[in-house]
């Protein structure tokens, strides 16, 4: 049987808590605890058996631990809808709808992380779990090209995809690659129209975020 270590703290919590029981079985009206059920707690405390919460698994799991995954500094001219070298299997339609307000601002070296998906999720649900701004995870066209062609091996290949948060006019979409056996595709959606529940049970699509200097607040499984 394992041995605890328990403090003074948790020996009067624990006293405590005990103190407020009796009380409540002594109660001159009768008592708002059932009698059997208490005895059956406590038999069940001694005898080392705990009722487990469940909790939801985390969404994301850190792929890139270790490695040094430098996006170079982008000028920030490169549109997406132009780098057939690199999306040589088709790139959506829809990077021509994009308006721009001229190009995209210059970008100096920046660190990024990359995460699986281990949980059936939304983007919406992908994104806000990180715990920030969904605007500092957003990449300009150039980087999310950049990264592609800098660091292939760190991208989800098969039937998976990968995805880039980035920025235009006040909309914010998800840019992502599919790496298949005939090249790479690239898709957008604007993450407030699409709710498609990506699977994450067998291997799930990779995420590639920026790496911020103050970490992320990941918000907690439900």
């Amino acid at each position: 049987m394992a041995k605890y270590n328990v403090s003074d703290g948790d020996f009067q919590t624990i006293a405590s808590l005990k103190f407020e029981i009796e009380r409540k079985l002594r109660a001159k009206h009768g008592s708002s605890l059932d009698p059997a059920l208490v005895i059956s707690a406590f038999e069940d405390i001694l005898a080392g058996r705990f009722a487990v919460l469940k909790e939801e698994p985390q969404m994301l799991f850190l792929v890139s631990g270790g490695e040094s995954l430098i996006v170079d500094a982008c000028d920030g001219t490169e549109k997406l809808i132009d780098a057939t070298d690199v999306f040589n299997f088709g790139i959506s339609k829809l990077y021509n709808d994009l308006t721009y307000k001229g190009p995209d601002p210059a970008t100096a070296a920046t660190e990024a992380e990359v995460y699986e998906l281990v949980r059936n999720a939304n983007f919406k649900e992908i994104f806000e779990t990180f715990g920030v701004p969904l605007e500092s995870l957003c990449w300009t066209q150039a980087q999310i090209k950049s990264f592609c062609r800098q660091f292939p091996e760190s991208l989800r290949k098969g039937s998976q995809a990968n995805f880039f948060l980035m920025k235009n006019a006040d909309e914010i979409f998800v840019s992502y690659p599919r790496i298949g056996s005939h090249g790479t595709a690239l898709r957008i959606r604007n993450i407030k129209e699409n709710n498609t529940i990506w699977d994450a049970d067998d291997f799930g699509p990779y995420i590639v975020v920026p790496k911020l200097p103050g970490g992320f607040n990941f918000k907690k499984s439900a």
